[in-house]
């Protein structure tokens, strides 16, 4: 992914993923959630279940969180997001708790924009603010 090396964790800690820059030992801690997406008049939408605990339990390295949607003609783009800002998102927004600890977010692709709760979340697709490119 853009240069960086990719891992899975031995140990279940909730992420799937880690991921090293090697040039200088950068690492970035990722969970990734996928969903199957409902179609709609206008385009498509999609749910997806966060644990509050992982969200609020982060440290040195917070999770980006990666969500993919599947639909008829494949997947959506990534929608990436940091654990601090997810976190922001779900305390702050009337979501809806499904129990266990964890709430529903809403994504709703429409017109070439993404809606989540209302709020516009366009600039979060395939954000790789936090993985430059890496030329080897």
């Amino acid at each position: 992914m853009l240069g960086w090396n990719a891992a899975i964790p031995e140990v279940d800690i909730g992420d799937d993923i880690v991921v090293i820059r090697d040039d200088n030992d950068t690492i970035r801690r990722i969970q990734v959630k996928t969903s199957v997406s409902t179609l709609r008049k206008n385009g498509y939408s999609g749910q997806f279940s966060v644990s509050l605990k992982h969200l609020k339990n982060y440290g040195k390295t917070p999770v980006h969180y990666v969500f993919l949607l599947r639909h008829s003609i494949g997947w959506s783009d990534p929608v990436i997001i940091r654990q601090d800002r997810l976190l922001e998102l779900v305390q702050n927004l009337p979501v809806e708790k499904v129990g266990n600890g964890k709430r529903t977010i809403y994504f709703s692709y429409s017109e070439g924009k993404l809606t989540c709760m209302g709020q516009d979340f366009t600039r979060h697709v395939r954000d790789f603010t936090d993985f430059p490119f890496i030329g080897y």
